[in-house]
């Protein structure tokens, strides 16, 4: 009689320890799809990892020395390779600013290690290296690390002022 009682017990646990895990099981799938459709709304929002062909033929044809921009709209972008440290710290710096100017300008960004003629090229000698394109103008570049208020200083005064003109 021990061994029946005992045995339904053990039953009964099992049971209800396989309710709660259902319970959680569709809980955490309903959280799931909610962040799953937030991930969708951000990925619109993501910089675009372009390679030097796409860049060449988009952007700006950096083979040839007499080129301009002739997109429409500003361009940041960002030469980066993934074991640069700076780069990493400068990657969320960016998609902020991809996020508050979204609409006005464009980020991309290149990875040198994989794209080293347009590196060679545009002699792209530290990372990161960022280049600023307006329409109808050569690139303009800057090194290294730069903090956002210095970032939106120059989104602001050039990148934007000179679409303005």
């Amino acid at each position: 009689m021990r061994k029946i009682v005992l045995f339904f017990a053990v039953i009964f646990l099992c049971l209800s320890l396989f309710a709660q895990n259902v319970a959680t099981s569709s809980d955490s799938k309903s959280t799931t799809t909610v962040s799953n459709n937030k991930k969708t709304s951000k990925e619109k929002l993501e910089i675009v990892k372009i390679s030097q062909e796409e860049f060449a033929k988009q952007y700006y044809n950096y083979k040839d020395s007499t080129a301009v921009y002739k997109g429409k709209v500003p361009v940041i972008v960002d030469c980066y390779a993934d074991w640069c440290g700076p780069c990493k710290r400068l990657a969320p710096i960016l998609q902020e600013l991809n996020e508050e100017y979204m609409g006005k300008i464009k980020i991309v960004k290149i990875n040198t290690d994989e794209n080293r003629d347009l590196a060679y090229t545009l002699k792209i000698n530290s990372i990161p290296t960022m280049l600023f394109l307006v329409p109808n103008k050569k690139p303009v570049r800057t090194l290294g690390l730069l903090p956002k208020e210095q970032l939106k200083e120059i989104i602001d005064t050039y990148l934007l002022k000179e679409k303005d003109r």
